[in-house]
């Protein structure tokens, strides 16, 4: 994990922006999307007229910030994250990292959800109290309808 105090990139850093898959990793660094446009926009006009906050950027704050994403290389730093996270850290998860810190008892603060597939609905339970839940516009009904009763959307 690196924070803003890191001067220089840890060698083994590399290791937690590895993909796996070469076409995933091409398709993303190109910019290919997973959803056809015409599905995208229209999630974007439903989304908007749920009335939710947008979202809006606040003082600059010293947080550390463990921002967790899913992948293999979590299991090789899970002693790390839940150090940082006991001393303090903010845990934002992305996706199905939110389960897996669930699972072992590591309360995410954010969760986001960006991706625009209606199966990403399963992302967002069970309901953590407190957790604020960050939701790109471009994302699928269901994904919105998941977080319709919570405080913190």
């Amino acid at each position: 994990m690196l924070n803003a105090a890191d001067r220089e990139l840890p060698t083994d850093a590399l290791r937690v922006v590895d993909y796996g898959n070469a076409k995933v990793a091409h398709d993303m660094a190109n910019g290919r999307m997973n959803t056809d446009e015409s599905t995208v926009l229209a999630n974007i006009a439903s989304s908007i007229r749920r009335g939710h906050p947008q979202w809006r950027g606040g003082p600059l704050r010293p947080d550390r910030i463990c921002l967790v994403g899913s992948g293999p290389s979590l299991k090789d730093t899970e002693a790390e994250l839940r150090q940082a996270v006991w001393e303090g850290a903010v845990l934002v998860t992305l996706n199905g990292a939110y389960h897996w810190c669930i699972e072992r008892g590591l309360r995410p603060q954010t969760q986001n959800v960006m991706d625009a597939r209606t199966s990403n609905a399963r992302f967002l339970e069970p309901a953590v109290p407190k957790c604020n839940y960050v939701l790109a516009s471009q994302c699928d009904p269901a994904v919105w309808d998941a977080v319709e009763d919570r405080e913190h959307v």
